[in-house]
């Protein structure tokens, strides 16, 4: 879950048998909750177990388990078009895990642990945000303006 302004936004998650690829919005003013709508949900991202952190207008969701395996990809949700981006990342890739935390520290993302199923893993990576230059960075937007919910 992230704080976006006055809303949580919560992506994915399972219930015990299923993962999910849903994406969901808390008014906390309100209480009222909003499923957003993906406008490209050609390719499902259903994720359990994995690290959201918002950087300018995306999220980005790194690694977490689909239901089936583990992954190490980054997609990037960008919470004004409401579209997913798969991005890739060079250097020493992290092993595909969940139960990691990452978070935003002078422009990194810093990952930090994790767990495969089999291996618990004590190590620290690092993503550039430089490499990632094109993302943009607002303070206060709207999320899904002029997209819908």
């Amino acid at each position: 879950m992230n704080l976006v302004n006055n809303e949580a936004i919560v992506f994915g998650g399972s219930d015990g048998k299923s993962s999910f690829s849903d994406v969901w919005s808390l008014n906390l003013d309100s209480a009222t909750w909003t499923q957003l709508k993906i406008s490209n949900t050609e390719e499902e991202f259903a994720r359990l177990s994995h690290s959201s952190t918002l950087i300018g207008q995306n999220l980005f969701i790194i690694g977490g388990h689909d239901g089936s395996e583990y992954h190490s990809d980054i997609l990037l949700l960008n919470l004004v078009t409401l579209k997913f981006n798969r991005r890739s990342a060079g250097g020493d890739i992290p092993a595909p895990r969940g139960y990691h935390t990452a978070n935003a520290f002078e422009g990194r993302v810093v990952l930090i642990a994790g767990f495969d199923g089999k291996e618990v893993f004590a190590e620290v990576f690092y993503l550039s945000l430089a490499t990632f230059a094109w993302t943009v960075h607002v303070k206060n937007y709207v999320i899904g303006a002029g997209v819908g919910k």
